[in-house]
């Protein structure tokens, strides 16, 4: 279940749980699922960062329409959960939003994401890649209840 906490006047507190099924849609309407990790923003929004050149910022370019169910770590659904429809939208480039995107996973998940995102500029270093890394910010539009 998702825990009940301010985020939303306290009717869903998705950016609470540690991994979260961000669903986006494919042209035909197929759902793609891919679990990530989030953190809550200001203003009744959440956040993560993907690779820029990543399936979910592909078909965001589409449609905002996501849906995000709170998963294990391998993406397995928590048997029970709601699901919550939101609209995303990609920040790209610095900025205000970009920043507050990062500074909110790295207070969130701490050494974990430091590692990671030094591993991942390590990696573009060695590879000769220019930085790719886009943030992806959600405002949640309604819950669904999921079918138990």
């Amino acid at each position: 279940m998702l825990r009940r906490g301010s985020w939303f006047d306290g009717r869903v507190s998705i950016a609470d749980e540690k991994y979260v099924a961000f669903t986006t849609f494919r042209r035909s309407g197929d759902p793609v699922a891919t679990p990530v990790w989030i953190a809550p923003l200001s203003g009744n929004r959440a956040g993560f960062t993907t690779g820029a050149a990543s399936g979910k910022a592909k078909r965001l370019a589409h449609t905002s329409r996501v849906v995000l169910q709170p998963c294990s770590q391998r993406g397995v659904i928590v048997e029970g959960s709601d699901e919550v429809a939101a609209a995303a939208r990609i920040v790209t480039g610095p900025g205000a939003e970009s920043d507050e995107v990062r500074a909110a996973i790295k207070t969130k998940y701490g050494f974990a994401a430091t590692a990671i995102l030094a591993a991942g500029k390590v990696s573009r270093v060695v590879r000769r890649q220019p930085k790719d890394t886009t943030a992806i910010a959600v405002v949640v539009i309604d819950l669904i209840e999921s079918v138990r």
